[in-house]
């Protein structure tokens, strides 16, 4: 992916997080398209000041419409992860904690009556 697809304030962040994750032997293709997302989530509240606020992480960490809980989960990871990056380098950010949605499914099983 293109570096120059981040613009918001934590777009340098970003690009170095990334780096580090493939410096760790990690592809980060999807997740680097997470982080395109997020990065355009920070334009559009104007944000003005480098560190994840709890505000900005629950905007953020908020099931969209036709969105499954597993990709919910899998966005809310990938911020959770670039917010301890951001902590380990020096700028305090919010973590949230994150719950795996729990299947509701319960399969029936037919067997014939006799």
């Amino acid at each position: 992916m293109n570096s120059k697809c981040f613009i918001g304030i934590y777009a340098d962040h970003i690009k170095q997080f990334i780096e580090l994750k493939h410096s760790l032997g990690f592809k980060y293709n999807t997740e680097e398209r997470i982080l395109v997302r997020f990065d355009r989530l920070t334009v559009e509240r104007c944000e003005k000041k480098i560190g994840i606020t709890k505000e900005l992480s629950e905007a953020w960490c908020k099931k969209t419409d036709n969105e499954s809980y597993t990709n919910q989960y899998n966005r809310n990871v990938v911020l959770n992860q670039f917010s301890l990056y951001l902590s380990q380098v020096g700028i305090p950010s919010h973590t949230s904690h994150i719950r795996k949605h729990k299947k509701t499914f319960i399969p029936h099983i037919y067997t014939q009556g006799k």
